[in-house]
C-alpha cells in the first residue's frame, strides 16, 4: 500500500477471528503483472526505491544490552489466569489417577516403577517411530470417573511444581496469531469436555469396554496434557512451509511432522527434569501407568498433524 499498489480490497462484512475478536480483513487481487516474478516496465531504480521504503535500515543495538543475556518472559493477566485453569482441570484428573490407584492395589499388582526409572528418558525422541495403528490401554479398577477427586489429598508440592509446569509451558508458546497458548487452553477445554460425557460403563457391551478404557484415569490426564502442551514453541507456519524454507527443524525431524515432533520432545524433556520428580511419581508408579502416559500423549500429539495423509497400512 504505501508503494501505491491497489493489491486489496476491503471486505464489506466483519468477521471474528478466535483470540483476536471483530476484525476487518481484505481480499487480495492479484494480477498477472502483480503475481510475476518479474516486471518489464519496472526499473532498477524503481524497485531500490521500492525497497527503501518497505524495509528500513534497523538501528544498531544499544552497547549496554548484553546480546547473550535471555529475555525475561512476563505473561499477560489473561495468560496467567489461563495457567491456573489449566493447572485446576489437570490437578482435577491428577486426583483421579490416585483413587483409582488406591482400589487397584487391592485388585492386580504391576511392577512398581520410581520416577528415578525414567529419568534416562529425557532427550529428543523419533516421536513417529513411537506411533503405533493399535494403543493398548489399560482397563479402570472401579468407578473413578463418579468419586469425588477430592477425596484424596496430592502429596506436597506437587500442586507447586504442577503450576510451575504449565507455566513454563505457557512461556514457551510464542505469540502467534493462532499456535499460541490461548489456542492451547481452548484445545484442552473442548478436550476435557468431551472426557466428561463418557458415562461409567456398565458390564456387557463391545461400546461398554471402550468406554471404560478411555474413562481410565491416566488416559485422561495424558489426554488433557496433550492437548495442553500440543503445540508449544510452534512456529506458527505449516510444516510444508517449514519443508521450503529448509528450517533447521526439517533435517532434525526428517521432514515428517516437524512441528509435532519439536513441541512433544520440549513438552516431555521439561517433565523429565529433577523438579518435577514429586508430580511425575503422582502420574506414574508403575510399568502401566507409565507406558499408558507416554504412549496416549505420543499418538495424540502426533495425530495434530492434520496435513500428514501417513502411510498406507500394511
Amino acid at each position: 500500500m504505501r508503494a501505491g499498489k491497489e493489491w486489496t480490497v476491503p471486505r464489506e462484512e466483519k468477521v471474528v477471528a478466535k483470540g483476536k475478536g471483530t476484525m476487518s480483513t481484505f481480499w487480495l487481487q492479484l494480477s498477472s503483472k502483480a503475481s510475476s516474478s518479474s516486471n518489464a516496465d519496472e526499473t532498477a531504480a524503481e524497485q531500490l526505491e521500492l525497497s527503501e521504503k518497505l524495509v528500513p535500515v534497523p538501528e544498531a543495538a544499544p552497547a549496554t544490552v548484553d546480546a547473550a543475556e535471555p529475555k525475561e518472559i512476563v505473561l499477560t493477566d489473561k495468560v496467567r489466569r489461563l495457567v491456573k485453569w489449566n493447572t485446576d482441570i489437570l490437578q482435577r484428573r491428577l486426583r483421579h489417577i490416585m483413587v483409582e490407584r488406591k482400589e487397584r492395589q487391592a485388585m492386580r499388582a504391576s511392577k512398581s516403577l520410581t520416577t528415578g526409572d525414567t529419568d534416562d528418558m529425557g532427550g529428543d525422541i523419533d516421536l513417529l517411530a513411537e506411533v503405533t495403528d493399535a494403543l493398548a490401554l489399560p482397563l479402570a479398577a472401579g468407578p473413578t470417573a463418579l468419586q469425588d477427586p477430592f477425596a484424596v489429598d496430592l502429596p506436597p508440592n506437587v500442586m507447586d511444581q504442577l503450576e510451575d509446569y504449565v507455566t513454563n509451558i505457557a512461556k514457551q508458546y510464542p505469540e502467534n496469531p493462532f499456535h499460541n497458548f490461548e489456542h492451547a487452553s481452548h484445545v484442552t477445554m473442548s478436550v476435557t469436555k468431551l472426557l466428561s460425557r463418557i458415562e461409567n460403563p456398565l458390564e456387557g457391551s463391545q461400546q461398554n469396554v471402550l468406554m471404560e478404557l478411555a474413562s481410565h484415569p491416566v488416559t485422561q490426564f495424558s489426554s488433557v496434557l496433550a492437548a495442553l502442551i500440543h503445540d508449544v514453541v510452534h512456529p506458527g507456519v505449516p510444516n510444508f512451509v517449514l519443508v521450503n524454507e529448509n528450517d533447521p527443524l526439517v533435517a532434525k525431524y526428517t521432514n515428517k511432522s516437524v512441528a509435532e515432533q519439536q513441541s512433544f520432545n520440549v513438552a516431555w524433556n521439561l517433565l523429565m527434569k529433577p523438579e518435577y520428580e514429586e508430580l511425575r511419581s503422582c502420574i506414574y508408579t508403575n510399568e502401566d501407568e507409565f507406558a499408558c502416559f507416554r504412549s496416549v500423549m505420543i499418538q495424540l500429539v502426533g495425530a495434530t498433524d492434520i496435513m500428514d495423509k501417513g502411510e498406507p497400512a500394511p
